[in-house]
């Protein structure tokens, strides 16, 4: 990435230059090294200012909102979110729109469950079998009824036999650990 990055930046393609950002900020996410994943996120937001790639506009401001869900800064996490959402709406970007709507109801079900849980299941029809078997995780999260976790165990098993994803594979040890 860090190669990558310096082509870019000799190249001026700032395009390039903030998806390698929003990626480097994604592996320090995952990393835990949060303060770094921040970091690359408020630089690839800082070149997106100035450019008009509203795709990845939405996904930077998504996954920043991730990254202060998990670290706890949820006010961030609100603010960022909905930024993202309303470019998410506006460039027609199905998958971040997803993505915002799950976080959205993340937050919400920290004071209001039935709430987060009416929308959940609205979110529901319409979907892939992959959203429909991360959607059923949220709800089983929040419900503690077994179904949901059977579904999005069956609907994970059936996505990883036609495509062994790492994804798929972490989300069946879990929901079998359950």
């Amino acid at each position: 990435f860090h190669r990558s990055l310096h082509i870019e930046t000799e190249l001026e393609n700032e395009y390039m230059k903030s998806l390698i950002r929003i990626a480097l900020g994604d592996v320090y996410k995952f990393s835990e090294e949060f303060a770094q994943s921040e970091k690359q996120y408020n630089i690839a937001l800082e070149i997106l200012k100035n450019a008009d790639h509203r795709s990845n506009l939405c996904t930077c401001l998504y996954e920043k909102a991730d990254l202060c869900y998990k670290i706890g800064r949820i006010n961030d996490a609100l603010e960022l979110n909905t930024e993202s959402m309303a470019v998410a709406e506006e460039s027609e970007n199905d998958s971040i729109l997803f993505n915002t709507r799950l976080l959205k109801n993340r937050i919400l079900s920290t004071e209001s469950k039935e709430t987060a849980l009416t929308d959940l299941k609205k979110m529901l029809e319409g979907i892939s079998e992959e959203q429909t078997a991360i959607l059923c995780v949220e709800i089983f999260k929040l419900t503690k009824q077994h179904n949901y976790r059977k579904q999005a165990l069956d609907i994970f098993k059936k996505l990883y036999k036609n495509v062994p994803k790492d994804f798929y594979r972490k989300q069946i040890k879990e929901l079998t650990e359950i």
